[in-house]
């Protein structure tokens, strides 16, 4: 080898060096970056199938223990849409195992929750079914999380929202929300009109007297829309499907196929739903005549006198 040829390689080498330690460095910089928890998880105490634990530094995180795989999925999924989309919740990750336990061959699915700023809800609001009745209405003219944290629930079918599973945190004013494992349940979508929350909010609005309708009470379901608008344009029910079985891959769950095809029809059906309930909340607070309609041309178009009708038909006919 030539001193040519020896002194490329050797440079060769060096670049080569270089690179993999910048990727090295890259990666676990990243990794440090996007670390949930640090471990180990020591346990605080315990209250039925939930464990209150911290990690190494002191973060305060929650580990449940779901009735069954597919509800640890769905809590996930529920926690993990609403975080992206910016509403105030509590973020979510799903493990084959318990994370907090030293035995990790346990094969246990569990799920590791933030723990959300503030107490459970103790205030006059009840958004128990999403936007259903005029007492869920009123309750979201209180505070704008509220209407987005309804949106969520009207979207992804989650039926569970009692105060228990709502926190507010008084010196920050927000509302958080919590526990998401009754998303999109398959077995409320049967019978010819499924009792979905989007069907009964579509009831509730198709119904509303819009001339009743409080300023409090139209900004309220303006902000409930441009929520559902969020979620429509970045969850549509494909996105949504791959998301549910990306998050099963990550648990070593396979859903059958029957149960994906409920799944399909369950997500699609309630995607025209929503969808509908977002035509009616965009036009509620429109003019029934407006200056640029048809209808109001035609009523308010001026009439030609007497005098000059006359006129009209005598040059007709000369």
């Amino acid at each position: 080898m030539n001193f040519l040829t020896k002194n490329r390689s050797s440079i060769a080498q060096s670049v080569f060096f270089v690179a993999h330690l910048f990727l090295v460095t890259s990666l676990c910089a990243s990794e440090k970056n996007n670390t949930f928890f640090t471990a180990p998880l020591t346990t605080r105490f315990q209250r039925g199938n939930v464990k209150f634990v911290k990690d190494a530094h002191g973060k305060e995180f929650v580990v449940k223990y779901p009735c069954s795989t597919k509800h640890a999925i769905q809590d996930a999924l529920g926690a993990q849409i609403g975080e992206s989309v910016g509403i105030n919740i509590n973020s979510v990750k799903i493990f084959p195992y318990d994370p907090s336990s030293t035995n990790q061959n346990s094969h246990e699915v569990t799920t590791l929750h933030t723990v959300v700023p503030g107490k459970e809800n103790t205030e006059n609001t009840y958004i128990y079914g999403g936007l259903r009745d005029q007492d869920n209405l009123k309750s979201l003219t209180y505070h704008k999380d509220l209407c987005k944290i309804a949106a969520l629930d009207i979207y992804l079918d989650n039926w569970d929202r009692h105060n228990g599973n709502l926190f507010f945190d008084e010196k920050k004013n927000k509302y958080h929300a919590i526990d998401m494992d009754r998303t999109l349940e398959s077995h409320r979508f049967y019978g010819i009109r499924p009792n979905l929350l989007s069907n009964q909010a579509l009831d509730f609005i198709k119904n509303l007297d819009k001339n009743t309708l409080s300023q409090a009470e139209e900004n309220a379901l303006k902000k409930v829309n441009k929520t559902l608008h969020k979620l429509t344009s970045s969850y549509p029910p494909k996105t949504l499907q791959n998301k549910r079985t990306q998050l099963a891959k990550e648990v070593h769950h396979e859903y059958s196929k029957l149960e994906q095809q409920k799944f399909n029809e369950l997500t699609e059906y309630n995607f025209q739903k929503i969808k509908n309930l977002q035509n009616i909340l965009s036009h509620l607070h429109e003019p029934i005549y407006s200056p640029t309609s048809v209808h109001y041309i035609l009523k308010h178009i001026a009439k030609p006198s007497k005098t000059a009708q006359n006129s009209f038909w005598e040059t007709m006919h000369s």
